[in-house]
């Protein structure tokens, strides 16, 4: 389910069809969009994957931005 906030560490997401878990969460580096004021930040979430064929292998960290309209 798609929130209003990021997820947080300890939480099941789904990237790529693969499910990983949030190891942790920090604010993106990327400046924000003077033509869209209204678009939230983006987060960098740092993930594990937690399927049998990937357990623990390779962590990775994935860019995260809020959906338009949920605020």
């Amino acid at each position: 389910m798609i929130g209003s906030q990021p997820p947080g560490p300890g939480e099941i997401v789904e990237v790529r069809q693969r499910q990983w878990m949030v190891d942790g969460i920090a604010p993106g580096a990327l400046p924000a969009d003077g033509l869209h004021p209204t678009v939230p930040p983006q987060h960098l979430l740092s993930l594990f994957s937690i399927e049998d064929d990937a357990l623990g292998a390779f962590p990775v960290t994935v860019s995260y931005l809020l959906p338009a309209g949920l605020e």
